[in-house]
């Protein structure tokens, strides 16, 4: 695989700050975090893998891709909407679909987090 398209590995971990903070995560931290030259396709593999350890974690309290995240990813699986959570999976699947073509890649990422916080807002 090329390695220009994989993630850094100091932009991995923050990557996955953000998503361990969950219902916590704001937008400015979404905009501070994310620079413009990010592979678009690997920041949504990394999100998927969050997205089906956050459902194995709800359902069978088991993570396959971040078990060192294990605490972050139970805490935010026990607040998460499960509906919302499928929906944003979807939403990653639609995203990984188109993400070989020309976009603003950093707008892309953004909005993809932004839809992580719908999907684990606490259900009401």
């Amino acid at each position: 695989e090329d390695d220009a398209r994989r993630l850094a590995p100091e932009l991995k971990s923050r990557l996955l700050e953000l998503l361990a903070k969950g219902g916590r995560l704001g937008p400015p931290d979404i905009v501070a975090a994310v620079p413009k030259d990010t592979s678009l396709g690997e920041a949504i593999r990394l999100f998927q893998r969050w997205g089906w350890d956050l459902l194995a974690e709800r359902t069978a309290a088991r993570v396959r891709y971040y078990p060192k995240q294990q605490k972050a990813l139970a805490a935010v699986a026990r607040e998460c909407d499960l509906e919302r959570l499928l929906g944003w999976l979807g939403e990653l699947a639609n995203a990984q679909a188109t993400a070989d073509h020309p976009l603003n890649t950093r707008l892309a990422i953004e909005g993809l987090l932004m839809g992580y916080l719908d999907a684990v807002r606490p259900a009401r």
